[in-house]
């Protein structure tokens, strides 16, 4: 009898082994039957498919009936498999049942992969370098992406959408940059631009931050590894209370984009005509917003709406929420600096206070300086009260939204320096934004303060500030400028035909995650889209980060040589 299990264990590991690739080939099917291109060779196969995944299931559930013991346990251990089979049961019909069954396919391939030693392995490997895990989720996400975008039914062009301006697409979306060839609402279908939409928010979290959360929710503890490794994605210092700091960033994220959502809804309908594109359109730029991704449905991002005091307050406040940091908005919370009792109130840590500060100054000093710039230049035609409202709505995008409500084009060349300027500085850290971060611009500025008055250390808010924070702060200035030259010089040898201040802005949009473009984008070579795709990848992902996947990690010497001399400036 024992005998006789053993084959059937075996017989049922192979059917497994079918049935995932079985599942591979009829998702492939489905994808193509979906976007209407499905080959005529295909179309007898696409049945057969269906039924062999549905028969093989089955099959194997009555295997894994006779290898169950006890038997009782069965039915417990097997329930969604027989929730799966519900629509089956009654309809005797394979569309309904089989995507369910692909679905939980994908599962358990995942599930027997992750427990090979192959995978232990490189998990491990992963794990060891928070870095790597970092990189690796974008890279993940933004190849499955890049899949569904290339497929006839992600987009109105015929055959679907070119293989490089997919991954072009996907990894603007993932990296929250909103860098665009196309018009998002006329070129993509209502499944290319949700595919978008959901890249948009993976990649505003996180991967690792968003499963995290998730898995927190579901009742799952979070290892000592893993609060490690948020701790380096989160740039969060405390790894103490990280399952309060998760719930929380995912609570504040959909409250904040609900809200959102329901002021651009009820603002648009009259414009948009209906309840349902007002709703759509209103869910999509919240998320968008928040984000800081700079995706529109519009065709002229929102250059419509440039008088519209509500869309603009909304808008930017929906951006510069998602631009100080998941840790500032959490701090702002845990300090209840609302509450009237003193008892109540805790003391704002120094990062928030200083990620606040420079965010304040910098939005106050770029509306100004465009104000004022741009007054009897670009905008000549606009009333005062629009005026304001472009001027600051423009301040706040390049931190990094990449939103307009006026033509770039149309500002001086002093007013587009600025925005790469802003672009270069970027969001705060944990945030959903890029650049070189808020704290570092801030921590370098406060050296460079120190060093003037002859201070040795360098103070902010009556503390001192670590060494390594000061180190750590130049090479993030240093890598993050050495990427984005490197990046504009290969540009120009591949967009010969454009001039400096076009190739370098958008090079800094790429690399910021900003998605502000002189108009370069839709006219980039394939090289040139690959060049701005990296940029955007590492601008995501931190510069610095890059540099410690390629080193491995930092090493440690054991000794210190003497002083030596050395003259500067």
């Amino acid at each position: 009898m024992s005998t006789l299990l053993l084959i059937i264990r075996r017989f049922s590991t192979i059917l497994n082994f079918a049935l995932s690739v079985l599942s591979v080939l009829t998702l492939f099917f489905y994808l193509l039957y979906f976007g209407g291109d499905l080959p005529k060779w295909a179309e007898p196969l696409f049945p057969l498919f269906q039924e062999g995944v549905l028969t093989i299931f089955i099959v194997d559930m009555v295997l894994q009936f006779v290898l169950s013991r006890p038997k009782s346990l069965y039915f417990r251990d097997h329930l969604i498999d027989w929730i799966i089979l519900i629509p089956w049961i009654f309809t005797a019909e394979v569309t309904y049942s089989v995507p369910l069954i692909l679905i939980r396919q994908g599962f358990w391939t995942w599930r027997s992969f992750t427990a090979t030693k192959t995978a232990v392995t490189l998990l491990a490997d992963f794990r060891r370098y928070p870095a790597k895990m970092l990189a690796g989720s974008f890279f993940a996400v933004i190849s499955m992406g890049t899949i569904l975008l290339v497929f006839p039914i992600a987009t109105h062009k015929t055959g679907g959408m070119d293989l490089i301006d997919a991954l072009f697409t996907v990894t603007s979306a993932t990296c929250v940059t909103g860098l665009s060839i196309y018009d998002t609402y006329s070129y993509f279908t209502p499944f290319g631009q949700g595919v978008i939409l959901a890249l948009i928010q993976i990649g505003g979290l996180g991967m690792m931050t968003l499963s995290s959360a998730v898995a927190v929710i579901l009742g799952e503890k979070l290892t000592i590894r893993n609060r490690v490794l948020l701790q380096d994605i989160l740039e969060e210092t405390n790894v103490e209370d990280f399952k309060q700091l998760l719930i929380t960033i995912l609570r504040t994220t959909l409250t904040i984009e609900l809200v959102g959502a329901l002021i651009l809804t009820l603002n648009w309908k009259e414009e948009l005509g209906s309840w349902g594109k007002s709703i759509y359109f209103g869910v999509f730029h919240s998320i968008s917003a928040f984000c800081n991704a700079g995706f529109a449905l519009f065709p002229d991002s929102l250059m419509q709406f440039s008088s519209d005091g509500v869309t603009t307050f909304t808008m930017t406040t929906l951006i510069i929420l998602g631009g100080v940091g998941f840790p500032v908005l959490a701090g702002l919370l845990h300090s209840r600096f609302w509450s009237r009792d003193p008892a109540k109130r805790k003391a704002i840590s120094i990062h928030t206070k200083l990620a606040l500060m420079i965010s304040l100054i910098l939005l106050v000093a770029g509306a100004t300086f465009l104000f004022f710039v741009e007054f009897s230049h670009a905008f000549a035609n606009l009333d005062m009260s629009t005026r304001i409202q472009v001027a600051w709505f423009q301040s706040v995008t390049p931190r990094t939204a990449g939103f307009n409500t006026i033509s770039l084009n149309a500002l001086t060349q002093s007013s587009q320096f600025l925005l790469i300027v802003l672009m270069f500085i970027g969001a705060s850290p944990g945030s959903t934004g890029g650049g070189i971060k808020t704290t570092t611009f801030g921590v370098l500025m406060l050296a460079f303060l120190a060093m003037l008055r002859g201070r040795e250390d360098v103070e902010c808010f009556g503390r001192r500030v670590p060494v390594n924070i000061i180190n750590k702060s130049i090479a993030i200035l240093m890598s993050g400028f050495g990427v984005v030259t490197l990046g504009v010089l290969f540009l120009l040898m591949t967009e010969v035909s454009y001039p400096l201040m076009t190739v370098l802005f958008e090079a800094m949009s790429a690399f910021g995650t900003v998605g502000l473009s002189l108009g370069l984008t839709p006219y980039l070579s394939d090289v040139g889209k690959i060049l701005v795709s990296v940029l955007m990848f590492i601008g995501r992902i931190g510069p610095l980060t890059l540099a410690f996947i390629v080193g491995q990690q930092l090493s440690v010497a054991h000794y210190r040589y003497p002083y030596g001399k050395v003259m500067v400036g």
